[in-house]
């Protein structure tokens, strides 16, 4: 019995998961890509403010490209992320929200209609705060769309560090508000300041 134990044990507890196991638990920590995000936009403002800061905008600039058979991609490495991971992104997180809404913590319609007037108001709100600090300059009012957008990566990184002193169903539905507000901006900018919609 000792005998098969041991083996079980061994089995269940193989030496590797010594060193997989802290890297696992780095990984799967809901705070550590928030951390990671706020301390690369920390380093991005000092990199681009510095003496040799046009070394920032060179580094976005360099290309990059993949070659798959007769396939080749080739574009700056801002456009790797602009256009591909973020795009990534707001696929994972339009699912995510789709799940709750779903079965998750905003199947309920009153939660639901919350998040999404809170959302609303999180556009109409900075648009106002816009125009009062541009007033009389109405020239200056063109550009009311920019503020209405609220950045997701970075919300979610802020609210995921101060995650553990707020109830998770608040937590979900500031998370919503965040993600139908940066939606909706989204939906706005494109269709009001494109030429096209390609």
């Amino acid at each position: 019995m000792s005998e098969k134990s041991g083996i079980y044990k061994t089995i269940k507890n193989p030496p590797i998961i010594k060193v997989v196991s802290p890297l696992q638990r780095f990984i799967e920590k809901e705070a550590t890509s928030s951390k990671i995000l706020l301390v690369c936009i920390l380093l991005g403002l000092i990199w681009a403010n510095i003496p040799w800061g046009n070394t920032y905008e060179a580094f976005w600039n360099v290309t990059v490209g993949i070659q798959f058979w007769n396939i080749n991609i080739t574009q700056p490495l801002i456009w790797w992320i602009n256009d591909g991971l973020m795009t990534i992104f707001f696929f994972v997180i339009g699912l995510e929200l789709k799940r709750e809404i779903l079965v998750g913590g905003l199947n309920d319609k009153k939660d639901a209609l919350f998040a999404v007037l809170t959302g609303i108001s999180g556009m109409i709100v900075p648009i106002i705060f816009f125009m009062f600090i541009n007033y009389p300059r109405f020239d200056s009012f063109k550009g009311w769309s920019i503020p209405i957008s609220t950045d997701i990566a970075i919300a979610l990184g802020i609210l995921s560090l101060f995650s553990y002193n707020i109830p998770k169903k608040i937590r979900l539905i500031l998370t919503s508000m965040a993600i139908i507000d940066d939606i909706g901006s989204i939906i706005i900018i494109s269709i009001l300041h494109s030429h096209s919609i390609n």
